[in-house]
């Protein structure tokens, strides 16, 4: 990437800061910041809390983890699914108007503003992964392992938006659009599986269970598993295992994004 963009991201930043540190000089914007962060605390207090007494009780807190590890997939599916098919994918390669005017007139080429796009992600996604992962400490042993794992399923989420947009501008607008409307009738589909399950007087964990146990199932949840064990990991070789496997998607979709733009 080109060195003006990469100083074009460190100036970003250090206005973001300079910005937030100014605002606070004054006693009304002092006032809102404070309760922001008051309001941030109360919300990531009961789940610390909760870790810590799931730390002394070691039955509770491998059921957490098995419950964890259960739904994870599937609602890191049914997020990746709501971001492609509505209109938050096509913001996931949004520019402001001060890029466009700055960006767009100059010698860079598509993969290069992509490429800025979605380090700029990455580099939010370091302040995201701390809150999401202090949020989750519940069902973490290792807080390391929970931010990393965090970390990785923010950038897949970005990466996998991207690829979807760039997917559908290069398959057309008409094939994208029966693409969509195929991937949600077979949300749909799956949904009413559940709940068939679910009616029949089988609660939500088994219903997700049972989904798994299917070879659809097991197919389409086994690339969005690494992401939630990596989090819960219980141990160094867990953790390894999980996040070599989560680097080794989001590389791949990567590549998947370079030969979307192979034509630049």
């Amino acid at each position: 990437m080109p060195p003006a963009l990469l100083k074009l991201i460190f100036l970003q930043s250090r206005g973001l800061v300079r910005r937030t540190a100014s605002g606070a000089k004054s006693p009304r914007r002092a006032v809102f910041l404070v309760i922001g962060f008051g309001v941030l605390a109360l919300w990531l207090a009961p789940a610390l809390v909760t870790r810590v007494a799931i730390h002394h009780d070691m039955r509770r807190g491998a059921e957490s983890v098995h419950h964890f590890r259960e739904i994870a997939p599937l609602a890191l599916l049914g997020v990746c699914l709501l971001t492609i098919i509505s209109s938050a994918g096509d913001k996931a390669i949004a520019f402001t108007p001060g890029e466009v005017d700055i960006l767009f007139p100059g010698p860079f080429t598509r993969r290069q503003l992509l490429t800025y796009k979605i380090l700029k992600s990455a580099l939010t996604a370091l302040i995201t992964a701390l809150i999401v992962s202090i949020g989750l400490m519940a069902y973490a042993e290792f807080w390391l392992a929970c931010y990393a794992g965090a970390y990785l399923t923010l950038l897949f989420i970005q990466l996998i938006s991207t690829a979807g947009v760039l997917l559908g501008q290069t398959i057309g607008q008409r094939v994208y659009t029966l693409t969509r409307v195929a991937v949600v009738v077979g949300a749909i589909i799956a949904a009413l599986l559940l709940a068939r399950h679910w009616v029949s007087g089988v609660n939500g964990l088994e219903s997700i269970e049972s989904f798994r146990d299917t070879p659809v199932g097991s197919i389409i949840l086994r690339p969005f598993e690494s992401f939630g064990n990596a989090m819960t990991a219980r141990s160094l070789d867990d953790f390894l295992k999980n996040v070599v496997e989560a680097v080794a998607i989001t590389i791949g979709l990567g590549f998947l994004l370079g030969k979307l733009l192979g034509r630049d």
